[in-house]
């Protein structure tokens, strides 16, 4: 009991809790500078450089990248062929194990015939300090090849007439909005039989709109390899005005109901070098009963939407694949870019 007094001062010290103060010590803080905007310092990162360790800071606002030591030093590091609007920096990434450094920055976006590309330039930094020439990772151009593309549409019994005006819109805004571009279009509906409703053709004659707006629903069953073969005789040939040199893309537009086999139609188009790309639509849609049918890699050339209504959108998404003009590289320095761009998206 002697100590109660003691006990007593705890609790009163915890109802009006007090602390006690204590003192961290803390290094000396650094004040990097540089002639630069007001954006230096939006990206920095620590590197491990042969004369001793560094700051690399960016600066977009100035498309500058200083390199700066412990003692409060600055250096710019010179980039070769930069333009005012790379806005390099807003990337800066370390690969501990190489140690580099990727310095990246995104150039002003520009439209190539309704689709929005926004090109940039990256540099790798070694540990000397040294710059890679500029390098364009997915950089991605107006095409300038030409484009066949048919779009194979479902008309069996499974679609309504609610749907079958969605996609008659669909082909008619997606025509107006690339009239000016390369590509030229043709379009098949098909059911149990396959019907043209405008070929390459009557495309460049003008007559896209009028064709479009006379086809009528029919119905019947899904035979869709029959009208996959159909296509390639029919529509994909000089006589119904196919371009000799132009890239051959086939759309194909379906609510999964198959009624037939393949029976060798998708090697015919394989061997006649027709891209294929398919949208599925609705919870029938099912991408395991039609792994025949997209060009390769299958999961690159099948979307899934779940109504008609979604037609709009993820065509637009797919555009600029089926525009792009797809190019090759498989440089060091582009399988290092590769990752670099993997880990920003892991943190």
């Amino acid at each position: 009991m002697a100590c109660w007094w003691l006990v007593l001062l705890l609790s009163l010290l915890e109802e009006v809790n007090i602390s006690f103060p204590f003192n961290v010590e803390v290094s000396e803080y650094r004040r990097f500078s540089s002639e630069v905007s007001s954006l230096f310092g939006y990206k920095v990162a620590q590197f491990n450089s042969t004369s001793g360790q560094r700051l690399l800071i960016g600066d977009p606002g100035s498309n500058i990248l200083c390199a700066c030591d412990v003692g409060d030093r600055c250096v710019n590091i010179t980039l070769p062929d930069i333009d005012s609007a790379s806005h390099l920096g807003l990337t800066l990434e370390v690969d501990p194990m190489s140690n580099r450094c990727l310095v990246c920055g995104s150039a002003n976006p520009h439209n190539c015939f309704e689709t929005q590309y926004t090109n940039g330039a990256c540099y790798i930094v070694d540990s000397n300090l040294t710059v890679s020439s500029k390098s364009t990772p997915g950089f991605e151009d107006c095409q300038n090849a030409d484009v066949d593309l048919c779009f194979l549409f479902d008309d069996s019994h499974s679609v309504g007439e609610p749907e079958f005006e969605i996609v008659r819109m669909f082909l008619l805004n997606t025509i107006q909005n690339l009239k000016s571009s390369t590509v030229h279009f043709s379009v098949v509906m098909f059911s149990t039989f396959p019907k043209t409703v405008l070929n390459f053709t009557d495309y460049q004659l003008g007559k896209a709109e009028e064709k479009i707006r006379e086809m009528k629903h029919i119905g019947g069953f899904g035979y869709l390899y029959r009208a996959l073969r159909f296509t390639l005789n029919e529509i994909f040939t000089p006589e119904a005005g196919a371009r000799q040199n132009a890239k051959k893309v086939l759309l194909l537009l379906t609510d999964g109901e198959v009624n037939d086999v393949n029976s060798g139609a998708t090697e015919a188009a394989d061997k006649l070098k027709v891209t294929r790309y398919v949208i599925g639509v609705g919870n029938n849609f099912k991408a395991e009963d039609i792994t025949e049918l997209p060009s390769n890699p299958k999961e690159h050339h099948t979307h899934e939407i779940g109504d008609f209504s979604q037609l709009e959108a993820i065509f637009k998404e797919m555009q600029t694949k089926i525009l792009a003009i797809e190019g090759e590289s498989q440089d060091n320095d582009c399988v290092f870019l590769s990752l670099i761009t993997m880990l920003q998206f892991t943190h």
